[in-house]
């Protein structure tokens, strides 16, 4: 296996990690407030969903690097934007006067902009707090303790995006006093996931790097979430010089 600086690098798999890490977010956000018990705690089913983006971003960025990361986030944050404003045109042109189901298809698809602006926030911060202690972890420990990345990667994360969500989203239903219970039992339920989850996402993450041939370290890796090539322009041309 090479240990591979992120540069013009072509992988294979790439395309399928970033397409499912996108299309579950939509999924995710979509159900998001359904109610359903897993043992003795009850949360809503875009909890679980949207944790499992969150294992796939843990693959995503420690085989392909955090640029690559960096902009899967992006597109997620822009497709799940796009989605939401989609719902919003969809509720606000009026319905056919022979179709009787506004009310439910309403309140399906309705959403406040403060609770869109929170999610959008969210999902865009907790995925690249996720990538960013992964990436500066992976740096420290030399590669080594997968599982240990993962998990802290994964705590922090969630934590950022469940106080904030609960804290400022307005839920449907939720009581100011459920909020903290709620919190505390999807924070754990996600942490929990993930560690469940681990044998399976080492097992990916181990064949993904043997199917690439690389291993990512983000030695040279611009950490700005706001930048969004790959490599300096002074890498590229240094490669296809090298190339020729």
């Amino acid at each position: 296996m090479m240990k591979t600086v992120a540069g013009l690098h072509s992988f294979r798999g790439y395309d399928v990690v970033a397409t499912l890490i996108v299309v579950l977010t939509l999924v995710a956000n979509m159900v998001a407030f359904k109610m359903i018990e897993i043992g003795p705690f009850t949360l809503r089913l875009g909890v679980v969903i949207a944790t499992t983006t969150f294992v796939l971003g843990d693959i995503l960025v420690e085989v392909y690097g955090f640029a690559r990361a960096r902009r899967v986030i992006w597109l997620t944050t822009l497709s799940l934007a796009v989605m939401f404003l989609v719902f919003k045109g969809a509720v606000a042109v009026p319905g056919a006067t022979e179709w009787k189901n506004a009310e439910e298809f309403n309140a399906v698809f309705s959403r406040d902009a403060v609770t869109m602006a929170v999610t959008l926030f969210v999902i865009c911060g907790g995925h690249f707090i996720n990538a960013l202690i992964m990436v500066k972890m992976k740096l420290m420990l030399d590669g080594k303790s997968f599982w240990l990345r993962a998990l802290t990667s994964s705590f922090v994360a969630a934590g950022f995006t469940l106080i904030v969500f609960y804290t400022f989203a307005n839920i449907p239903g939720m009581a100011r006093e459920d909020v903290v219970p709620a919190i505390v039992s999807a924070w754990f339920v996600r942490v929990m996931y993930e560690a469940v989850l681990l044998p399976i996402t080492s097992a990916i993450v181990t064949m993904l790097k043997k199917i690439e041939n690389a291993d990512v370290f983000d030695t040279e890796t611009n950490l700005n979430p706001f930048r969004f090539s790959l490599v300096k322009p002074a890498a590229i041309f240094k490669q296809l010089q090298q190339q020729e």
